[in-house]
């Protein structure tokens, strides 16, 4: 019997060598990915000139936001490579 229990302590402590690795930390998010999104600007004005240099805001506003989903969407990839 002292052999078994022998062999259940060593596997219970190879076991619990596994668990002390433990997963790696995550990174710290960088600032500019983790600040909220701007508000969208009103129309200034209902004049075609108004409307078209709201809605070139508005896009650049958009595609910022784009970078910095894709930015963040990167990181959380390489983060999860790091975990397999």
């Amino acid at each position: 019997m002292i052999g078994l229990r022998g062999l259940l302590l060593v596997i219970a402590v190879l076991m619990l060598m596994g668990c002390a690795c433990g997963m790696p930390r995550m990174p710290d998010l960088p600032r500019e990915l983790s600040e909220p999104c701007q508000e969208l600007p009103e129309l200034k004005e209902s004049t075609m000139k108004g409307m078209l240099e709201n809605h070139v805001e508005v896009a650049g506003l958009y595609f910022e936001e784009c970078a910095r989903r894709d930015a963040l969407v990167g990181l959380w990839r390489d983060v999860s490579a790091v975990r397999q």
